[in-house]
C-alpha cells in the first residue's frame, strides 16, 4: 500500500489474519511469493501494524511460543514449503541484489528492505521485474537446451523460476508524485505479458480513455483456449514473447 509519502507492505495469512510493516524512507522492500516481514514490534505503531489475534492465533495454532521472543512474522506465518521454496529466496536474493549490488551469501536470512546503492529510477525497477539472474551462477544456460529462461532446470535438475516469468500476465509500476495534481501525479506503468518482451506503458490516473487495442478481447469459457486476435494489444505483444 503506497501513497506519494509512505510505503507499507501488507500480508494477510490463513485468511483473515494480518500484519503490515513501514518502508523506511531511505529503503525499498521486495516481496516474492512469500511472506518477508520479519521481527515485528507491534509496540511500534508508527512502523508496524497487525490484527489483533496475530500472534495468539499462532499460539494457539503450536507456531509460535511467546516465551521465545521476538515474534517472526515470515517463519511463524510461511509455510515450509513455501520459505524454504528455492524459486521464493532466488526471486528476493535476485531483486535485492540487483538494488544494492551486495550478493547477500545467507539467502535464509534475506533482510525485509534495504538501503539502495543509488537513487532508483523506474527504469532500475523494470530491470527487477525483468529479470532472469542474469550474469549469476543461476542464469539460463541456453546449451542445456531449452528455449527461453523464464522456468528451466539447471544441470543438476534443480527447477529455477526468475523474476520474469513466461507466465507472467501484466507487470507494473506505480509512479505517485506528490508534486502534482493525482490525475497527472499518479502514473500506472504497465506491460502486457511478460515484461522482459514488452513495454512499459503509461496510463495516468486522469484518463477518460484508453487506446482502442487495449479494449479489443475476450476471455474464454472455462476450459477452452482464449481466442486470439491480433488487433488486441495483448495478443500482440504475447506474439513477441513466443
Amino acid at each position: 500500500m503506497s501513497d506519494p509519502n509512505e510505503t507499507w507492505i501488507f500480508v494477510a495469512a490463513c485468511g483473515k489474519y494480518w500484519g503490515a510493516e513501514r518502508v523506511p524512507d531511505d529503503e525499498v522492500a521486495f516481496v516474492p511469493n512469500y511472506i518477508s516481514i520479519r521481527q515485528m514490534d507491534l509496540d511500534d505503531t508508527d512502523n508496524f501494524l497487525a490484527c489483533p489475534d496475530l500472534v495468539q492465533h499462532a499460539v494457539d495454532e503450536g507456531w509460535y511460543d511467546p516465551i521465545s521472543p521476538p515474534f517472526d512474522f515470515a517463519k511463524v506465518y510461511n509455510t515450509e514449503s513455501t520459505q524454504t521454496s528455492l524459486s521464493n529466496k532466488l526471486r528476493h536474493w535476485g531483486a535485492l541484489r540487483l538494488l544494492t549490488g551486495v550478493e547477500y551469501p545467507d539467502m535464509d536470512d534475506l533482510p525485509f528492505s534495504v538501503v539502495p546503492n543509488r537513487k532508483l529510477s523506474k527504469e532500475d525497477v523494470a530491470e527487477v521485474m525483468r529479470c532472469h539472474y542474469e550474469g549469476t551462477v543461476w542464469a539460463w544456460d541456453p546449451a542445456l537446451g531449452y528455449t527461453h529462461p523464464h522456468s528451466y532446470r539447471l544441470a543438476d535438475g534443480t527447477r529455477i523460476r526468475t523474476i520474469c516469468t513466461g507466465s507472467t500476465d501484466e507487470s507494473s509500476i506505480m509512479e505517485l508524485r506528490s508534486s502534482m495534481p493525482w490525475f497527472v501525479g499518479n502514473v500506472y506503468w504497465r506491460t502486457e505479458c511478460r515484461p522482459c518482451s514488452s513495454v512499459y506503458v503509461p496510463w495516468y490516473s486522469g484518463i477518460l480513455s484508453v487506446p482502442e487495442p487495449y479494449t479489443v478481447g475476450e476471455q474464454a469459457e472455462w476450459g477452452e483456449p482464449d481466442p486470439i486476435d491480433r488487433s488486441s494489444a495483448h495478443w500482440t505483444f504475447m506474439g513477441l514473447g513466443m
